[in-house]
């Protein structure tokens, strides 16, 4: 068997599985995830499956959308895996009040794409659950947010495949961005680059620019290049310091944080650099 053959079978098994998770409870042809049932008895499995064809077929609007199915009422829905996630969490951290807007501008500070992009993520969401149907006991705001999880997080999931094109235009808007420092390695280069021009004009220490100049020189950094940086750092705090920019500066304490919570070096220079707003 050709690869072209084996993966044509591998599709076509996908495809199945794929149909066997929906059912059709009225037999007319129409099919639904088989999540949005579980846990209801027959009736009200008709019920529901009725109500979500009716606003499909009818065009329904306005809060009608997003009133209780049949079974929503007395359920209790598992939240999304996509909740569960430590980006998830940090989201949920960086949220300073209630409100669609506040955790679109928390989402977006977080993950590094634009507000525009996430809203259009979260508003397909809403209009996901009221009309193709959700699971029993699930919330219209909470499949929003798990969409945007989803989106945001996880680049197998459904989300992000049926969006693929806002994160393509993501991709791009981050090409285009004028600012040339836009995350943590960046950063701590820039730092160390201005900081080394300093050190002919102002005092300094010269065993930290010896170890700037390693940092620079290297293409693969590993975690013990880093170990001299941190430590240093927990004396040298004062961002007005050559010595602390030396060292990386802010980006190399992010950079800290950051391993501290178990994400992995690489991962971790280049997650979004968050910059200081000093008083």
């Amino acid at each position: 068997m050709s690869f072209l053959e084996l993966l044509k079978q591998s599709r076509a098994q996908a495809s199945e599985l794929i149909e066997k998770r929906k059912v059709d409870i009225d037999g007319d042809g129409q099919k639904h995830p088989a999540q949005y049932f579980t846990g209801l008895d027959e009736k009200t499995k008709r019920e529901r499956e009725a109500e979500i064809e009716r606003r499909q077929e009818e065009g329904v609007k306005g809060p009608e959308l997003y009133e209780d199915l049949p079974g929503d009422e007395d359920a209790e829905t598992e939240p999304s895996k996509h909740t569960k996630t430590e980006w998830a969490k940090k989201i949920r951290d960086e949220i300073k009040g209630p409100g669609k807007d506040e955790f679109i501008r928390a989402a977006s500070k977080v993950s590094g794409v634009s507000r525009s992009i996430i809203e259009e993520v979260y508003d397909k969401g809403l209009k996901a659950f009221a009309t193709s149907g959700h699971r029993p006991g699930a919330s219209a705001t909470g499949w929003a947010v798990a969409r945007v999880y989803a989106f945001l997080f996880d680049p197998k999931s459904g989300a992000r495949k049926v969006d693929q094109h806002l994160w393509d235009k993501h991709e791009e808007n981050q090409k285009s961005i004028l600012k040339p420092i836009y995350n943590i390695k960046q950063e701590i280069v820039k730092s160390l680059k201005f900081a080394l021009k300093q050190t002919k004009n102002k005092y300094h220490t010269p065993k930290l620019q010896k170890n700037a100049n390693r940092l620079l020189k290297n293409d693969k950094l590993y975690l013990s290049d880093f170990e001299y940086c941190f430590n240093e750092l927990k004396h040298r705090n004062d961002s007005k310091r050559l010595d602390f920019w030396l060292l990386g500066g802010e980006a190399m304490l992010q950079l800290q944080k950051y391993l501290k919570i178990g994400i992995t070096l690489n991962q971790a220079l280049e997650m979004p650099y968050e910059e200081k707003n000093e008083k």
